[in-house]
């Protein structure tokens, strides 16, 4: 990330916060529509940015033993680290013993029994027909399109494989330009996101007894972003601070935008640019975690 970079951001949060402060009624609304305007357009990419970058990076990689060498280590790595948020979170609970005052009255709720299964919700992820995952936003419908074209793509012969990949590698080009351009306005996004949480502040938030419940999320994230991240980094020589530096236009989406697709194309167009990460590995490796390796439910849904 370029100094300039960072001092647009600063003024961004500082402008939000006088912004948030300001008695005038119409703020609110303005704040809400920037900032609800650049999550559509960070959704208007993420799913293509999804299954092209699959697509395109399967294709370039030549060989199905060459996907699944970087495929297993994609895996262990996730394995690996969603254990450790989920032990870290166990460790804080049990360490911290909350006993939460629950707002209302459990014994009148009444419980209703949830349809489906497992079986269900993997069934899910299998589109009926190619446009229904964009469609319906269904990131593992998305991936299993995804995985199953690059896989029929790897079997065609290079006569038919080429300009398939020429198609979709012009796409990608497209589809990461949007993208540039929406990290451009990321200062104005800050801008709003930070004024529509000041003004939600100002509103006051009831936390009912929750206090040490969520005090335990927050502390089980900061301890796997903060400890446990930085320990796996320097152990494979990676300059924490370097890459935390770099990676911070999509820290900031993803904490405002709270949704691991939304950022995931700023995350993408941050580790190419400022980390130098090779493309075939961002692309490949970025779609699959986005998915599947999210630490903070982990911790979230464990302590829950």
């Amino acid at each position: 990330m370029s100094k300039h970079s960072f001092i647009y951001l600063l003024i961004a949060i500082i402008a939000g916060v006088l912004t948030g402060l300001a008695p005038f009624p119409f703020v609110a609304d303005l704040v809400n529509f920037f900032s609800q305007a650049f999550i559509h357009l960070l959704k208007l990419v993420s799913l293509p940015l999804i299954f092209l970058a699959l697509v395109t990076t399967s294709t370039n990689f030549g060989t199905f033993h060459e996907i699944k060498d970087i495929g297993k280590q994609t895996i262990k790595y996730t394995i690996l680290t969603t254990l450790l948020a989920a032990f870290g979170a166990l460790g804080l609970y049990l360490l911290m013993q909350p006993r939460v005052a629950l707002p209302f009255d459990a014994a009148v709720v009444p419980t209703t029994a949830t349809d489906g299964s497992y079986w269900t919700y993997l069934l899910q992820a299998i589109p009926s027909n190619i446009i229904q995952p964009f469609i319906e936003h269904n990131v593992l419908g998305v991936l299993f399109l995804a995985g199953i074209l690059s896989f029929a793509l790897l079997h065609l012969p290079e006569e038919h494989r080429t300009p398939l990949k020429t198609l979709f590698n012009a796409f990608y080009a497209i589809i990461m330009k949007m993208t540039s351009w929406i990290v451009v306005i990321m200062p104005l996004a800050v801008w709003a996101f930070v004024a529509v949480l000041v003004k939600d502040l100002q509103a006051g938030i009831s936390l009912q007894g929750f206090g040490v419940y969520l005090g335990i999320i927050v502390a089980a994230n900061l301890f796997q972003a903060f400890v446990v991240l930085p320990i796996l980094l320097r152990r494979k020589g990676i300059p924490v601070y370097k890459l935390a530096h770099a990676m911070v236009p999509a820290l900031t989406t993803a904490f405002f935008a709270k949704s691991s697709a939304a950022a995931m194309p700023v995350a993408i167009s941050c580790v190419e640019k400022h980390m130098h990460l090779p493309q075939r590995v961002a692309r490949f490796c970025f779609p699959l975690c986005t998915s599947i390796n999210m630490n903070a439910c982990a911790a979230f849904i464990l302590i829950t």
